[in-house]
């Protein structure tokens, strides 16, 4: 039987492992948050150090709030979970959030990361091996849509080959400047790329990858560089892709 721990409590942690999750956040709010049963998630196992010498374990659906106030008055804080056992974490919409600095825990079953990411203005790293972990990942829609990145890892999905959906992954997201030339090539079953790089300015420079050539399948691409009109070849992007 597991453990019962606390809610909460304050002691001092193990050294960080190559299993651990770690990002960074600013403001007085630490946060996390979980996809809830009806997404299929698993009841969530796993803890977390918010980098004030606080920590909460979590086994249940009861962890309400899925936040943590600082009181140290320090503006930016490390936190790491760890001990990760089950459960499906994000991020929409948190603005707190900096940068992500290791690869998301396994999670056992989660094939959609949609929104994972999404509306966190200020996080403007990511792991480079950010999903490495997560090999079963069919979908990253809006998964990064409106986020401060300033770049996009060449192998952030990698791992994922069997993703068939990127639509509004990257869009309204006007600090990159650049998409890595092979940033899809291992991802060859997507069937969706709608408005994955879609922006209301052009920010983008450089080459847009050639997604449009793909056979088997043949991909949607419908406003997938709608708006980046800064980009070198887009004179060649069909009309449907812009």
């Amino acid at each position: 039987m597991k453990k019962a721990y606390p809610v909460t409590d304050i002691y001092v942690r193990k050294p960080q492992t190559t299993e651990d999750f770690i990002f960074t956040v600013q403001g007085n709010t630490g946060f996390i948050d979980l996809l809830d049963p009806a997404w299929g998630s698993p009841v969530p196992v796993f803890s977390i150090d918010w980098g004030d010498g606080t920590v909460t374990h979590v086994n249940s659906w009861d962890w309400v709030p899925r936040e943590h106030t600082y009181t140290d008055g320090i503006n930016q804080h490390t936190i790491t979970v760890f001990d990760f056992e089950a459960g499906w974490i994000q991020f929409p919409s948190y603005q707190g959030i900096l940068s992500i600095l290791s690869p998301l825990p396994k999670q056992k079953s989660r094939t959609r990361f949609d929104n994972c990411f999404a509306s966190c203005i200020n996080l403007t790293y990511v792991h480079d091996n950010c999903f490495i972990k997560c090999v079963e990942a069919t979908s990253f829609e809006n998964c990064f849509y409106y986020t401060g990145l300033r770049e996009i890892p060449e192998i952030l999905f990698k791992s994922c080959p069997d993703v068939i959906s990127f639509k509004y992954c990257f869009g309204l997201n006007s600090y990159i400047k650049t998409i890595p030339a092979t940033i899809f090539d291992n991802n060859l079953k997507v069937a969706n790329f709608d408005s994955c790089f879609y922006n209301t300015r052009a920010s983008l420079t450089g080459n847009a990858p050639e997604l449009r050539m793909r056979t088997n399948p043949a991909p949607s691409g419908t406003a997938c560089f709608r708006g980046q009109t800064g980009l070198s070849n887009y004179a060649q992007i069909p009309s449907n892709w812009k």
